[in-house]
């Protein structure tokens, strides 16, 4: 290269904003820009002709930096790459990009050109750190919609709960098969929002319809009382001689016979055609009233309710009971869900609609159904079928709730596809622990640990757990509860749900504590010394130290926008 030549290479290289260092084969450095200098905090010119390894003695605490630069001198590689330096008064990050000073078909030396990322860099960090804090706000938003709903209609908790597990099963089943992809997004954490946010519209249908045990539900208690009455003023009439003893007795019988058909008839989960026509026989039937007059039997309102053919609601209440799927559209426009969150409110409010057009309420056929509904309905489905826990129908067996719902789905309601995948995967069957798993969410107080501390005893009792292990066991659980109410959602507050299981074979007790609060993993931090004194020693950490001392094991995970941390104690291990 002439020496013109070289002077407006130098002078280019100088005024760039860029650093750059020329580092030869020999490890040597040539040349180092001012740029360069500033980046790293050194004098300028006071690299020239040291080594790389001499500036990693010099400038401390930047290994990554510089052994990311030697390796691409031995190996005459190009790279680049984002990476922490640490200077006397900042931080940074610089980008490092390497290429190969080639003169006359020769390669030379290795041109390293820093760029400083610090401002981007750190833009970045701040919009995921935002990101997840908006995030955490939406899984305690969604949280709290769950609860709120568990305090309505526990069994309806329970069912929202259910279908979570069984869908993130199916989910976890199809990445293991390499079909998830196929089906939808990779980030599934919007599709099981939309599973705990699909019933918030119940939140606004009246108790007495929603978890409405019977046909005739409260009216049972005013028809009981019409049924008393009139026995007291048929015997009244007895005794004053008014009527005959032997038409007050006939009377009286009828009235038995009518009551015994009418309770009878109030919990059956089906009334065929005979019994519904014998119900309106006796709806006629007059009754005596207190003040001397006469009323029917069963007036329009619970004739209609008692005559119902299946279930537990009228006409009207199952329409309002279905209009809870607009009320959970509604409820859930008001809230912005951007990104892959968008879908969210579609995919929450359209369970109902069947691919057929014969769904409610809007009637949609399979063209306007994504995936995600398809799989959101078919789950809803067979948990309404086979769960234990409501009011008004015995549990149905899992094979039997999945003949209907392929049946279902021969007739174009569901997705057959769908519906036969869940049912290979497996997904849907409890397992031994799960069966004998309890659950709580409450909200995040320290005035309700006693109520914490109750549930776990409550479950730990109905299995004999040894006290002393049943103190160790509450004395952890506190502590946990404890750091949770107080730290973990500063300054907003939350929800924490407890949940408890014991092993197949009842030798060891899991209890999970789980918030969306601020991510911490407790365990991560290194254990106090506890041969120091208490003035000597770091404050902090002695709580999860007696923890882990306490019980056989902890672990904790965070997932889906929460922190997860289980107890596991043997409950032959006190």
């Amino acid at each position: 290269m002439e020496n013109s030549e070289k002077r407006i290479y130098q002078d280019t290289i100088d005024n760039l904003s860029d650093g750059v260092i020329v580092i030869g084969y020999d490890n040597k450095i040539s040349t180092c820009n001012d740029s360069a200098c500033a980046m790293l905090g050194i004098g300028f010119g006071t690299a020239i002709g040291k080594s790389i390894a001499e500036l990693m003695l010099e400038i401390e605490e930047n290994n990554e930096f510089f052994e990311l630069l030697l390796n691409a001198v031995y190996e005459k590689r190009k790279i680049s790459k984002t990476v922490v330096f640490h200077t006397k008064d900042s931080t940074k990050y610089i980008k490092v990009t390497t290429t190969l000073l080639i003169e006359d078909g020769v390669d030379n030396a290795l041109i390293a050109v820093l760029s400083d990322q610090t401002e981007t860099t750190n833009l970045i960090i701040r919009n995921q750190s935002l990101a997840t804090q908006i995030k955490a706000l939406m899984n305690s938003f969604v949280e709290v919609m769950v609860t709120a709903v568990e305090e309505k209609s526990s069994y309806n908790a329970n069912h929202t709960r259910n279908m979570v597990r069984y869908a993130t099963r199916y989910l976890e089943w199809l990445s293991s098969h390499g079909e998830l992809l196929d089906k939808t997004s990779g980030n599934t954490g919007p599709l099981i929002m939309s599973i705990w946010l699909h019933d918030i519209g119940k939140l606004l249908i009246p108790p007495e319809i929603m978890d409405k045990p019977s046909r005739l539900g409260r009216s049972i208690v005013t028809v009981k009382h019409k049924i008393e009455i009139a026995r007291l003023m048929l015997r009244n009439r007895m005794l004053s001689g008014e009527d005959t003893e032997e038409h007050v007795r006939s009377e009286l019988k009828r009235l038995d016979e009518a009551e015994e058909l009418i309770v009878s008839s109030d919990t059956l989960p089906f009334l065929d055609e005979e019994r519904i026509a014998k119900l309106n026989e006796i709806a006629g039937i007059n009754l005596l009233t207190s003040d001397g007059g006469t009323c029917p039997l069963l007036d329009p309102s619970e004739l209609n309710e008692i005559t119902v053919a299946r279930g537990t609601l009228t006409d009207e209440e199952r329409s309002i009971m279905q209009s809870h799927v607009v009320l959970t559209g509604k409820l859930l426009s008001k809230m912005e869900f951007v990104g892959e969150y968008k879908k969210v409110p579609e995919w929450a409010s359209k369970h109902h609609e069947l691919l057929d057009g014969s769904g409610y309420p809007d009637r949609i056929r399979a063209e306007d159904l994504p995936w995600e509904t398809r799989l959101l309905t078919i789950v809803d489905i067979f948990d309404a079928l086979t769960a234990d826990d409501r009011p008004y129908k015995p549990p149905m067996p899992p094979e039997e709730a999945f003949r209907i719902i392929k049946d279902l789905a021969d007739k174009g309601k569901l997705d057959k596809e769908i519906v036969d995948s869940f049912y290979r995967s497996n997904a849907w069957n409890r397992s031994p622990e799960e069966a004998l798993m309890k659950e709580l969410t409450m909200k995040a107080l320290k005035s309700n640990l006693e109520n914490a501390l109750a549930f776990i005893d409550d479950y730990l009792n109905e299995f004999d757990c040894p006290e002393k292990t049943r103190m160790l066991i509450d004395l952890a659980s506190e502590e946990i509860f404890v750091n949770i109410a107080t730290y973990a959602y500063v300054p907003r507050s939350g929800t924490v749900t407890i949940k408890i299981s014991l092993t197949e074979d009842h030798s060891q007790v899991n209890i999970t504590f789980s918030d969306s609060g601020i991510p911490y993993d407790p365990l991560a931090r290194e254990d106090p010394d506890i041969t120091l004194s208490g003035e000597e020693r770091q404050i902090g950490g002695l709580g999860i130290f007696l923890v882990k001392k306490y019980m056989d094991d902890v672990r904790y995970r965070f997932a889906d926008g929460k922190n997860n941390l289980t107890l596991v104690k043997n409950l032959d291990n006190p």
